[in-house]
């Protein structure tokens, strides 16, 4: 049996076969291998060995075209709808790391914004704690209608820490 030529278009083969089913892990193993690389040549794994002439493959290695076909059809896919990495050809490979690089930059921009914020509400908790340590130690006088225009002028904690130690001090 001389197996079958691979029934693929020899100008997409190398970039849309997806060499990763051949894996002996793979789970998605397609039932052939390759006899030669050029041009393709298959042989069923259930290969007879022999067939009724010597230009035409055996029974097995002729059905595994269909088989083929199949996987031609998931090559033509977006790498979005094809569900097992294992069966994505080169194309479809690279759109995925392109995906995946495009999520690495995303997380690190979401980090470096997290990080910009703790970093914002570390400050504003220091300076609550410096004006309530500062409440706590010293009496003001009219600190009641201090936090009223306080709010209603919309000071920040420094202008308000500015603004109690200035009515203690009796500026």
């Amino acid at each position: 049996c001389p197996g079958l030529r691979l029934p693929w278009d020899l100008d997409t083969f190398w970039a849309k076969y997806p060499f990763r089913v051949h894996d002996p892990h793979s789970k998605y193993y397609p039932g052939y291998h390759f006899t030669t690389m050029s041009p393709p040549f298959i042989r069923s794994d259930r290969c007879l060995g022999s067939s009724k002439s010597a230009e035409s493959p055996c029974t097995w290695c002729a059905s595994v075209a269909h088989d083929v076909e199949a996987l031609r059809d998931h090559t033509e896919d977006l790498f979005s709808y094809v569900r097992v990495e294992e069966r994505f050809n080169h194309e479809q490979t690279l759109e995925k790391v392109a995906q995946l690089k495009e999520q690495v930059n995303d997380l690190k921009l979401e980090t470096v914004n997290l990080k910009r914020s703790l970093a914002s509400a570390r400050e504003d908790v220091a300076e609550f704690k410096e004006i309530v340590q500062y409440l706590g130690t010293h009496s003001v006088p009219g600190l009641h209608r201090m936090f009223s225009k306080a709010l209603s002028q919309k000071w920040s904690a420094k202008k308000f820490l500015e603004m109690i130690t200035a009515a203690y001090l009796g500026d």
